[in-house]
């Protein structure tokens, strides 16, 4: 009965501890800039970031909190952007990911998925117009 409790109780408590937030791309890089400056130059020299990106937003019973090592409501790594190669025009057809590791920081750059034809169109069925 004891792990059954345990089990519903961390089912619950979970998202008390850690949720999605937004989260600026000037925020994002004020602390990059005190961690890893020349990543955050490789970064802006390379791509245009979206303004607005996502992080883990901490809540009132992470670790983090309780330790007091931050303040609920802290986005911490890994930071998330949609971004484009430096100067190109357009929508942006790539997300950057800047996490924070035990060897340092890295970014890993991604293609997003394309929309098929039919999704652009809002039938996410493929059904082919009317004539």
């Amino acid at each position: 009965m004891r792990i059954y409790l345990a089990i519903l109780a961390s089912l619950f408590l979970a998202p008390l501890a850690m949720a999605g937030g937004s989260l600026s791309w000037v925020e994002a890089s004020q602390r990059l800039a005190k961690d890893c400056p020349k990543l955050l130059l490789v970064i802006n020299q390379c791509f245009d970031v979206s303004p607005v990106g996502g992080a883990l937003r901490l809540g009132p019973r992470s670790n983090d909190v309780i330790e007091k090592r931050a303040g609920v409501g802290d986005r911490v790594p890994p930071y998330e952007f949609d971004c484009k190669l430096k100067g190109t025009s357009g929508a942006y057809p790539l997300t950057i990911e800047v996490s924070e590791s035990d060897d340092g920081w890295k970014f890993i750059i991604r293609e997003k998925p394309m929309k098929k034809p039919a999704e652009q169109a809002g039938r996410g069925d493929g059904d082919k117009p009317p004539n």
